[in-house]
């Protein structure tokens, strides 16, 4: 996935994303980028999609994601998970990895009104059992 960004960012700008330099050089921006922070000028793209992104980001961390969309795109589209009576509406997941190694995934899950409403969303595109979609 990183491959592909980096390609369509470089197609989109003419700009390599993470300047120009040594391996060591790059590796370190690209460690130590904000994901937060897209190295695009204002209005850049017409549209952006994030799918199931959204619903793992906090408050402060969906307050930047938004205003950086909003800057770099006209049209947003947000993919995430829809909330069902079986799964709370938030919650800390726990997941183990195959090395035996834990971490903590925060997660939120959305109706669809609800997501419009966060993002400014002026259409559902999608209202189903296990994902909604909405374009602002």
């Amino acid at each position: 996935m990183h491959s592909w960004g980096t390609t369509v960012a470089f197609a989109a700008t003419g700009r390599q994303p993470f300047g120009t330099g040594d391996f060591q050089t790059i590796f370190y921006r690209v460690l130590q980028g904000d994901a937060l922070c897209l190295p695009f000028g204002a209005h850049a793209f017409e549209g952006l999609s994030a799918c199931h992104l959204y619903g793992h980001l906090d408050e402060v961390m969906r307050t930047r994601f938004l205003a950086e969309a909003r800057r770099v795109a006209e049209r947003i589209l947000i993919v995430d998970a829809a909330w069902r009576a079986d799964v709370p509406p938030e919650e800390v997941q726990e997941r183990v990895l195959l090395d035996g190694s834990r971490h903590s995934v925060y997660k939120r899950y959305f109706t669809p009104e609800q997501l419009a409403a966060e993002i400014g969303g002026t259409r559902v595109l999608h209202a189903g059992r296990w994902f909604v979609a909405v374009m602002r």
